[in-house]
């Protein structure tokens, strides 16, 4: 949708199709540390609630869980990655 957005309406299709995937890119492991420390914070906070919560909930992508957190940061980056390079590689 966000390619959509930006290569069909005025305002901020000011960057090129592979300039936001490389944007993306960026942001991407940006995000995966926002959320590690707010993870680190949530299990200071609410210890065994958040403990639990963690174990039954994915890190970033809703199919993709182990039982190890790291590896779900990891494989979800990658995935993630992955799609977007995808793009970039099919964009005319």
């Amino acid at each position: 949708m966000s390619y959509w957005i930006l290569t069909h309406t005025y305002g901020i299709g000011f960057l090129i199709p592979q300039q936001t995937v490389a944007v993306w890119l960026t942001e991407l492991p940006v995000y995966v540390f926002l959320a590690s420390v707010e993870e680190s914070y949530l299990m200071k906070e609410f210890s065994e609630a958040f403990k639990e919560y963690r174990n039954r909930t994915p890190f970033l992508l809703p199919l993709v869980k182990t039982n190890n957190n790291g590896l779900d940061i990891l494989a979800s980056t990658l995935i993630l990655a992955a799609l977007l390079w995808i793009i970039l590689l099919f964009e005319p």
